[in-house]
Order: structure tokens, then C-alpha cells, then sequence
């Protein structure tokens, strides 16, 4: 059954609205008691196959699915194309990225011919105003003189004239005016190497790493999905910390260079400290 969260706004992830989203009570980790976004909204990535059905939009802790609540444990993580594009995590499928490259080829127009009405061609009038042609790229009009049309007065014919043309520049005011412009353009460059920012040597690209949306902390190990959907694992001193853009803002984040070189990222877990064995984290909740 569905409820309401309560809250306003959207989410940041699935970007339906957040009072769609279960209620805070029947939505808490069993063990921790943080709460997890889950989206009741019947549809996310329209296109896919699997398109229906509920989506857990974020996940605050890492204790493990055996203390999800019980919708929760209905829902599924949000897949890379499920997210809304400005968010790290969005992977368009491919299937949508095809149709949008089928799209950008321009339409062929060249058996398209010109009529008054339906019946008539203008092709077929040989003492017609207007000829029709048909070409390898866009068609065109050939315009011809009527049959009883007299002589036509030819015009912008340059003639001999003492008088300046107030639109056309000399040499000297040519050569002013590219100056001018060059020397803004080298200003304006300037001012663009002044403002650039300079990356951090741990800031990370996110739109060449995989986010990963939910994992698994067993025995100072961290269990997640790798590329192919397969569960994967890596140990937790191996996971450092990093910075990845997140709308226009650095956001704290750990990141994983796996052998096969494929680069991971997952959100910076509450109360995470690298190195930190899961034997302290647990002596810490008990006290």
C-alpha cells in the first residue's frame, strides 16, 4: 500500500516529486533506523523492459538488505538510465541512444515535386511561369519570363561614380577594426585562463566511473555489482577518499580502481572512517 512521505520538492535521483515517496516510518533501516527514499511512483526509465514497479532512490546505510523494511525488500535499486540526466549516476540504454542518432539525418526531398491542385504538375507545363527541377539535394525553382514578357532593365550594375560608399571601409579603418577585435579576443581569453579552475588530484570524472547504488560492508570487504551485473568485492582500504561534481558542487564520495580497470564510485556512507574495521563500527553502535 502506498503512502506519503509529506515532504515537498522532487527527488534529486528519480525526479518524481517527494511526496510520493513512502513515509518515513515504514521506510527505516531495522538495524540503524536511518531512512531510506523509496519511490512508489508505477513507472521509471520509460523505454526499458523493465520500466514498472517501485525504486529505492537512496540507500543511507550500509547494514545489508536482511534489515531492509518491508518495502524496501519490494523495491529495487534505481538503474543507471532510471535517474534523471543531470545526476552522476544516469547512463542513457542504448536503445535510446540510437533512436536519437537515427533522428539527426536530414530528410531526402528530392522527389517532391511543385502542383497548383492535385492533378496538375508544374513539370509537365512547358509555357509555365514556374519550373520545377529535380536535384540530388533540395529541390529548386527556376524561374522563367513569361512567353509575351519585354525586355527587363538589369540592376545593381556597378557604374563609375565619384561618390564614397559610406558602408565600405578603407584600408586603414579595416586593419583598425581587426586589431581592435583581436586584441579583445586575447582579453577575453585571458580573463577565461584566470577564472579556470584547476582539478584536485582527487577529483574523479563521473561520467567515466559507474556508480555504484547500493553495496555491502562483510568483514572490512565491500560487496557491490560490478559493470556486468556480477557481485564483486573489494577490501575497504582499498576504497579512497575522493570528490566528484554533483549539481555544480564537490561532493565527498569513496572510489575503487578494480583490476580490470573500470573505475567505481559510491557515496560517502554516514559515519564512514577509511581504515575503520567493521569490528569497531559495531563496538561503536553498542555504545
Amino acid at each position: 500500500m502506498s503512502t506519503s512521505s509529506g515532504r515537498k520538492g522532487s527527488c534529486t535521483r528519480c525526479g518524481h516529486q517527494m511526496n510520493e515517496h513512502a513515509k518515513s516510518s515504514e521506510s527505516k533501516c531495522k538495524k540503524c533506523k536511518k531512512v531510506f527514499d523509496i519511490c512508489q511512483v508505477p513507472y521509471h526509465g520509460l523505454g526499458s523492459e523493465n520500466s514498472g514497479g517501485w525504486r529505492i532512490c537512496y540507500v543511507p546505510c550500509a547494514c545489508g538488505n536482511r534489515y531492509y523494511s518491508d518495502k524496501a525488500r519490494v523495491a529495487r535499486p534505481l538503474e543507471p538510465h532510471e535517474y534523471i540526466p543531470g545526476h552522476p549516476g544516469y547512463r542513457p540504454i542504448e536503445q535510446e541512444a540510437t533512436e536519437h542518432a537515427d533522428m539527426t539525418g536530414d530528410e531526402d526531398l528530392s522527389t517532391y515535386t511543385a502542383s497548383t491542385d492535385t492533378t496538375r504538375d508544374y513539370t509537365a507545363q512547358s509555357q509555365s511561369y514556374g519550373m520545377f527541377t529535380e536535384h540530388d539535394s533540395n529541390p529548386s525553382v527556376l524561374a522563367t519570363s513569361p512567353p509575351d514578357a519585354g525586355p527587363s532593365n538589369v540592376g545593381h550594375r556597378r557604374t563609375v561614380s565619384n561618390s564614397t560608399d559610406p558602408l565600405h571601409w578603407d584600408e586603414e579603418r579595416f586593419r583598425e577594426e581587426t586589431s581592435m577585435a583581436s586584441l579583445a579576443q586575447q582579453l577575453d581569453q585571458a580573463q577565461l585562463d584566470d577564472n579556470e579552475v584547476q582539478p584536485d588530484d582527487n577529483l574523479i570524472d563521473g561520467t567515466k566511473s559507474t556508480f555504484v547504488a547500493e553495496f555491502t560492508l562483510k568483514k572490512d570487504q565491500i560487496q557491490f555489482k560490478n559493470v556486468n551485473g556480477q557481485k564483486s568485492r573489494a577490501p575497504q582500504n582499498e576504497w579512497t577518499m575522493a570528490k566528484v561534481y554533483y549539481e555544480a558542487e564537490l561532493v565527498d564520495c569513496l572510489t575503487y580502481l578494480a583490476p580490470s580497470g573500470n573505475r567505481y564510485y559510491m557515496w560517502l556512507p554516514s559515519g564512514y572512517a577509511q581504515g575503520e574495521s567493521s569490528t569497531s563500527r559495531r563496538r561503536k553502535h553498542r555504545s
